[in-house]
């Protein structure tokens, strides 16, 4: 039962349909964007068309990769190219080739006993570690055609987490946040998140070979110091083959895969790194408590990378792009249990991602409205935490708001409202007066107006939540030892950023 990512449909794109590899490079310019049901797996298939494009284009240098840009469309012959040079080096394109299947690995006795049900590469599924998200079916009950299966195997190539009886993880460890920069056609959005091959060795990176074209098999556990461009990007985590029946898949041969240990020297372009306090690189992580948005610092570029790199797909966009529109797809797990998938989409000036003093400004300021929201929902806590023992002396409205189960949930919630009015000053006013910063005079008034926004947000949100607790003489009592909390520390943090005020974004109060 043959089956060819280049000639048989598989990726559904946002007309409806679902398109061979070919027919969507053909078609990208005409097309917005890959549409699967799993955010998983439309990332995943954007990182194989990406690697697929590199290795067919091999674009020299960041020039090369602007001139393919401005063409608007592929050159189909030069893919067909390679198409053909790839065959004629042995490499296969049919899921079920028996010698070379497309991204797995050929199935060996050595190594393939016994074969598992197709849900264990799809995460949406109950199974295992996996509990439930969207379909209550049994997992064993599964199965799924060729192009499903195809698109679950690399999202789990992608996304593993490492799990027991030494399972590892994905080419990025636990599985992290990944950016892609939206173009406004299919064309430009895979071209965008391509690197040339100079852009890889200016990262110290080999450009090397994709899996397909790479002769040596998957060996179970086989440890890799270092992990070539091109290798990190279909990266082979699990050890992989596909079952086929009657033209659907119900099993597969699943096992540990590729373990890369990591020498420091990858760096994957669609990920932003962090620098955490030991002065060592951390991927950018996904939380379902934490807005996406509340990490648009780790985006921009920062002074000498004290902070972190943004990803290199941004840092490498055309000078000239003005809106970044960036999409960030991710799977929270926790240890080898799947939690939730993201994705999620931000609108950024250029002007402020490129710049290294806007970058830090920006990081500054978030780190700021993250202290204002950590207090927020402290004071709200410790209150509770006071009120042990005096229920029998409040009301009952009182003894809501400091019961420690019933505080908990006040605090998320007064902290959520927070959060929300500050999404909205961020990507307001702020955004546009951070863009539009040039001199230190500029970013001090931006500093003080900054603190003068939150100042009003702090006391409005404040206002809300004592709205609903009452104004008898004991809930009033209580609200003002919250707002002399909350204030006081904004207070003192405010002072600290406006007396450290150099004009350069140096100030870290808060931060």
């Amino acid at each position: 039962m043959p089956f060819s990512v280049l000639t048989d449909a598989w990726i559904p794109v946002d007309t409806g349909e679902e398109l061979s590899l070919l027919d969507t490079l053909a078609r990208s310019h005409a097309l917005k964007a890959i549409s699967a049901a799993s955010p998983l797996e439309t990332y995943a298939t954007y990182r194989l068309l990406i690697a697929f494009l590199m290795d067919a284009l091999q674009m020299p240098h960041r020039d090369a990769r602007l001139e393919v840009l401005a063409r608007g469309k592929f050159d189909m012959a030069a893919i067909q190219a390679y198409v053909a040079c790839c065959e004629a080096d042995g490499v296969s394109f049919d899921l079920f080739d028996k010698a070379r299947p497309f991204m797995q690995a050929a199935y060996d006795p050595q190594y393939d006993h016994e074969t598992k049900p197709v849900s264990e590469l799809v995460q949406a599924l109950p199974t295992g570690n996996n509990h439930m998200f969207f379909d209550h079916r049994y997992a064993r009950d599964h199965e799924l055609g060729c192009a499903q299966a195809f698109r679950a195997m690399i999202a789990t190539y992608v996304f593993c987490a490492a799990s027991v009886q030494d399972y590892p993880s994905s080419v990025n460890n636990t599985p992290c946040a990944y950016i892609l920069v939206e173009g406004k056609t299919l064309f430009e959005t895979l071209v965008l998140n391509c690197m040339s091959v100079r852009e890889c060795n200016i990262s110290n990176i080999a450009y090397g070979l994709t899996a397909w074209r790479e002769p040596n098999p998957v060996i179970p556990k086989r440890e890799q110091p270092d992990v070539d461009m091109l290798e990190g990007l279909t990266w082979r985590p699990r050890r992989v083959t596909l079952v086929p029946e009657d033209s659907v898949i119900r099993t597969v041969y699943l096992q540990q895969g590729l373990n890369y240990k990591g020498n420091g020297s990858w760096r994957d372009p669609h990920v932003a790194y962090i620098k955490t306090n030991k002065d060592l690189l951390t991927t950018l992580k996904l939380d379902t408590a934490r807005a996406v948005w509340r990490d648009i610092g780790k985006l921009a570029a920062s002074s000498e990378g004290k902070r972190g790199y943004p990803p290199r797909v941004i840092s490498n966009l055309p000078s000239d792009w003005g809106l970044v529109r960036a999409t960030i797809a991710g799977l929270v797990t926790d240890q080898a249990s799947f939690v939730d998938m993201i994705w999620d989409r931000l609108v950024i000036p250029q002007s402020i991602l490129d710049n290294e003093e806007r970058g830090d400004r920006l990081q500054t300021d978030i780190a700021f409205i993250e202290t204002c929201a950590k207090q927020l929902k402290n004071a709200v806590l410790l209150l509770g935490e006071e009120g042990k023992g005096q229920k029998g002396k409040l009301t009952s409205a009182q003894s809501k708001m400091l019961d420690r189960k019933d505080g908990d949930v006040a605090a998320n919630v007064v902290q959520t409202d927070f959060f929300q009015v500050s999404h909205g000053f961020v990507f307001g006013d702020y955004l546009a007066r951070l863009a539009a910063c040039a001199t230190d005079e500029d970013y001090i008034a931006l500093i003080l107006y900054t603190d003068q926004e939150i100042g009003k947000q702090l006391t409005a949100v404040l206002g809300r939540y004592f709205a609903q607790t009452g104004y008898d003489a004991k809930s009033l009592i209580a609200q003002a030892k919250i707002r002399k909390r909350v204030m006081m520390t904004f207070g003192r943090y405010r002072k600290e950023r406006e007396n450290g005020i150099t004009g350069n974004g140096d100030d870290t109060a808060g931060a």
